[in-house]
C-alpha cells in the first residue's frame, strides 16, 4: 500500500514539472516574438523621410541695392567705388536698380568730378529701375532729394562681352588733337552736350579767324574739347566726344550766339575771356 503511494506521488510531481516546462517554453516563445516586434518598430522608426527637392527659381539680381541703412549712412564722396566689388558695364548696358527702402527714392546721375547732374529717375519702395548707364567714363548715382552720393559704377568699352583697354593699337587709335600750350589762352568756359555738363570752369582757349574757336579743360589733350566754327551770323558746333577723344569733329549741330554763348536745342558751348 505504500508503495502505490510513492509511486503516485512521483508520478504527480513528473505532470507538474512536464507543465512547468511547457508554460516556460510558451512564455520564452512570447517574449522572442515581442522582441521581434519591437526591433522591427525601431527599424521602421529610423527610416529615412524622403525630402522633395526645391524648386529652382530663377531671378534677375539688381546690380544696386538701396537700402534705408545706406540712404541714412551715405558714403562720403571720397569713397565712392571703393572695395573690389565695384560695377563695370560695357558701353551701351543697361542697369539695374532696386528700392528695397521704406520711401520713394528720387535718383540723379552724374558723371564723376562734375557739378552737373541729370534726373534718373523715381523708384517706388520694392521696385526696380531699369536705365540706360552712359557713355564710357566713371558714373555717381545720387539722392535727388538729399543731395548725398548712393553708389558709383563705370562704363567701359567692349569687344565680344569682354572689358578692352582704353588704348587701341598704334595703326588703329585715334590720337588727341596736339596743341601747343604756349597758344592756349587761359578762359572760363561752360560746355554742356544733351543737358550733360563737361566743362565749367578754368579752361583753355585757341581763338581762329572770324571768331572761331577750340576750347579744352586741359592744356595736354586729355580731357574733353568742343568747338564753335562761326561763319556770319551762326555758328556750328562738335566736340571730341570723350575725355582724351581725338579733333572735336563730332557734330553737334548750328546754333547762334546768346551773349558769351553758342547754343541750340542739343548743346551751348560758352566762352569768356576775363
Amino acid at each position: 500500500m505504500k508503495g502505490r503511494h510513492v509511486q503516485a506521488g512521483l508520478l504527480f510531481v513528473a505532470i507538474c514539472l512536464l507543465l512547468g516546462l511547457g508554460l516556460a517554453a510558451y512564455t520564452m516563445g512570447g517574449s522572442d516574438e515581442a522582441d521581434g516586434n519591437s526591433v522591427e518598430a525601431l527599424t521602421n522608426q529610423a527610416t529615412p523621410i524622403a525630402v522633395a527637392t526645391p524648386a529652382v527659381v530663377e531671378a534677375t539680381s539688381p546690380d544696386f541695392l538701396i537700402t534705408d541703412k545706406l540712404r541714412a549712412n551715405p558714403p562720403a564722396w571720397e569713397d565712392l567705388g571703393q572695395g573690389p566689388n565695384g560695377n563695370v558695364f560695357c558701353e551701351g548696358a543697361k542697369g539695374l536698380l532696386q528700392n528695397s527702402s521704406k520711401r520713394v527714392l528720387n535718383l540723379n546721375v552724374v558723371v564723376d568730378e562734375s557739378d552737373f547732374s541729370s534726373a534718373l529717375g523715381s523708384v517706388q519702395p520694392g521696385q526696380t529701375l531699369s536705365f540706360e548707364t552712359g557713355d564710357v567714363g566713371t558714373w555717381n548715382i545720387t539722392d535727388a532729394d538729399s543731395g548725398d552720393p548712393l553708389v558709383q559704377y563705370q562704363v567701359k568699352r567692349c569687344r565680344n562681352g569682354e572689358f578692352v583697354e582704353d588704348e587701341a593699337p598704334a595703326d588703329e587709335e585715334e590720337q588727341p588733337a596736339q596743341v601747343e600750350a604756349s597758344s592756349m589762352i587761359e578762359a572760363t568756359c561752360r560746355v554742356a552736350i544733351g543737358g550733360r555738363r563737361i566743362m565749367d570752369g578754368v579752361c583753355y582757349f585757341v581763338g581762329e579767324p572770324a571768331g572761331s574757336f577750340t576750347v579744352y579743360d586741359t592744356t595736354d589733350g586729355s580731357g574733353f574739347s568742343a568747338q564753335v566754327d562761326v561763319q556770319g551770323g551762326a555758328a556750328t558746333g562738335s566736340w571730341n566726344g570723350e575725355r582724351g577723344g581725338a579733333d572735336a569733329s563730332r557734330p553737334l549741330g548750328t546754333g547762334v550766339r546768346k551773349g558769351d554763348c553758342w547754343t541750340n536745342s542739343e548743346a551751348e558751348i560758352c566762352l569768356r575771356q576775363e
